[in-house]
């Protein structure tokens, strides 16, 4: 199904930062920083088509509230690297089991890192 959906509101609920315990050659503390949002979409109206930019302006996401996680890599508590990790859920218990996955994978990389 294709959906043509509008964020109606973003709403951050927490942003927690987490240390790895481990640092790179640099000496800078490897770690991340997780994000957490409620972001709820609803259906493109004819009034959002209508708004000058021809209606091309949407996302294909099925309408609803959506539990949002945004990760960011760390060094020194600074953000490092890309940042294009955005994972969305439709409960608050799928994302923070996301979130432990994440982390779990994150720590291991970090690890392997600092072991270089």
């Amino acid at each position: 199904m294709s959906y043509q959906t509008k964020i109606r509101s973003n709403v951050q609920t927490a942003t927690n930062t987490h240390d790895f315990g481990v640092a790179d050659v640099k000496g800078r503390a490897i770690g991340a920083t997780v994000t957490l949002c409620t972001v709820t979409y609803s259906d493109l109206t004819d009034a959002d088509k209508n708004n000058g930019t021809g209606g091309y302006s949407y996302y294909r996401i099925e309408p609803g509230v959506w539990f949002v996680a945004e990760y960011q890599a760390t060094r020194a508590g600074v953000p490092f690297g890309p940042a294009f990790n955005r994972a969305m859920f439709k409960t608050e218990v799928e994302r923070d089991a996301g979130v432990a996955k994440y982390l779990k994978a994150a720590a291991k990389r970090a690890a392997k890192t600092a072991a270089k």
